[in-house]
């Protein structure tokens, strides 16, 4: 069976969300060989540009809150709160190092087992061809994995949490003409495949 991943699927490992035993599962039956995980080149860079934006993010509002703890201290009566606060909102920036180390760990436990499909000249041709009204970055994702498709044989699948824009009509129909389920939900995928590669 092969198994198609992409973005928010290194993202759940690596920010261990609610479903990232499943994908830990997944993975670990990529490393027996059960199944064949394949993930576009795109969604193994986009992460880091999710976490960049992040990182960002955290760093401006780290900067304000302390601004505003600044001002808060000079009160006598808030000056344990504040000492709390500051404890907190140092996780925002220490988060940032646990987060790229095990993005890193991610990363390279999938790309020592999963074919990558290249960002090439027809992916990014058929970028353009097949809209199904998704944005250029999920349209690259889905060209990458409807290009493979058509030259894979056998059961596949693709795994995606994002529902909202892998979810057209004719994206579906697409995936099911090539004998490809597709799942929007790590865990069903998990149970799924365990039941399909026993």
């Amino acid at each position: 069976m092969i198994v198609y991943i992409e973005s928010n699927f290194v993202l759940e490992l690596a920010l261990e969300r609610e479903q990232h035993a499943a994908c830990r599962s997944i993975l670990a039956r990529s490393e027996t060989g059960a199944i064949k995980l394949v993930i576009p080149a795109f969604s193994i860079a986009e992460p880091y540009q999710t976490l960049f934006r992040r990182f960002s993010d955290r760093k401006e509002l780290y900067r304000r809150l302390m601004g505003e703890l600044g001002l808060l201290g000079r009160t006598q009566s808030y000056q344990a709160a504040i000492s709390a606060m500051r404890e907190l909102s140092d996780l925002l920036l220490t988060s940032q190092a646990d987060e790229s180390g095990r993005l890193r760990s991610a990363v390279d436990s999938i790309l020592a087992v999963a074919e990558v499909i290249p960002l090439d000249l027809n992916v990014i041709g058929q970028a353009f061809t097949y809209s199904y009204g998704l944005d250029v970055f999920d349209g690259l994702v889905f060209a990458s994995i409807s290009t493979h498709i058509a030259e894979a044989s056998g059961e596949k699948c693709f795994l995606t949490r994002n529902a909202r824009d892998f979810a057209a009509p004719e994206l579906v129909h697409f995936l099911h003409s090539h004998d490809c389920r597709i799942f929007y939900d790590f865990d069903d995928a998990s149970g799924y495949i365990a039941a399909q590669t026993r």
